[in-house]
């Protein structure tokens, strides 16, 4: 992905940090990978007073909605197994926005197949058989006002680094809320092509693409959630050796 203020995508591992005996999320780490700054460690801390669920939480949530538990029982007692892929939290604009493939395995298959991915705002959680099919959920969730998980309220964060398309955006001019879907549909099964094709170069660029539409819809859904804050200064330290 690209880095806030970078000029161009690069190769990063990146990880949520939690406190010792704290589910909430403290902040976003990411740790640069390419040549020259290979190690390079960036900290986006978020503000002390609030309260930004961490995986384990959001992962709880999905355990608990009731469409979603039924559906994996159900698939877990047909001779398939259910494996849950890496919770991914995607910074988007002012917010957060979690992500989890499912796939299902069954005893003659050797590889899993993908069935649904979970989409999950601070408030709502929903799925769907493509990034389109949740994305589409979540919107109606948030537009209708869905119940679910609120975190308590802190105090406004300082600006951070936003998702906004820029200059080298490719986001359609006056795109409205399903051409937005609809296009990071599009790039997100792009970037799952790139990542079969072991191209992570284009993979990052295509996932680039759908978090600059993420932002946007979250510009025209008028949606809002706690956001990171970008330090004065990024906290450095030295890569650990392998």
């Amino acid at each position: 992905m690209r880095m806030p203020g970078a000029a161009k995508a690069e190769f990063l591992l990146l990880q949520p940090m939690i406190p010792t005996n704290r589910p909430n999320m403290i902040a976003w780490v990411a740790v640069q990978n390419d040549p020259g700054v290979r190690g390079k460690t960036t900290v986006f801390r978020f503000p002390s007073e609030s309260s930004i669920f961490g995986p384990s939480q959001v992962e709880a949530q999905i355990d608990a909605d009731p469409v979603i538990s039924s559906q994996i029982t159900l698939w877990n007692q047909s001779g398939s197994t259910v494996v849950r892929g890496n919770l991914i939290v995607v910074p988007v604009g002012g917010s957060l926005i979690y992500l989890q493939p499912v796939y299902l395995q069954s005893e003659s298959a050797k590889f899993p197949a993908f069935q649904r991915i979970v989409v999950a705002s601070p408030r709502n959680i929903v799925w769907g058989s493509s990034l389109q099919e949740a994305l589409n959920s979540l919107l109606a969730k948030e537009a209708g006002g869905g119940t679910g998980p609120s975190p308590s309220p802190g105090p406004t964060p300082t600006p951070g680094p936003s998702a906004t398309p820029g200059a080298g955006s490719s986001l359609p001019p006056g795109s409205d809320v399903q051409q937005l879907v609809d296009y990071a549909n599009k790039h997100f099964e792009l970037a799952e092509q790139a990542l079969r094709d072991n191209d992570f170069a284009r993979y990052g660029s295509e996932i680039e693409l759908v978090k600059q539409a993420l932002a946007q819809l979250e510009i025209l859904t008028g949606g809002a959630s706690p956001a990171p804050s970008l330090p004065a200064g990024p906290s450095t330290a030295p890569s650990a050796a392998p």
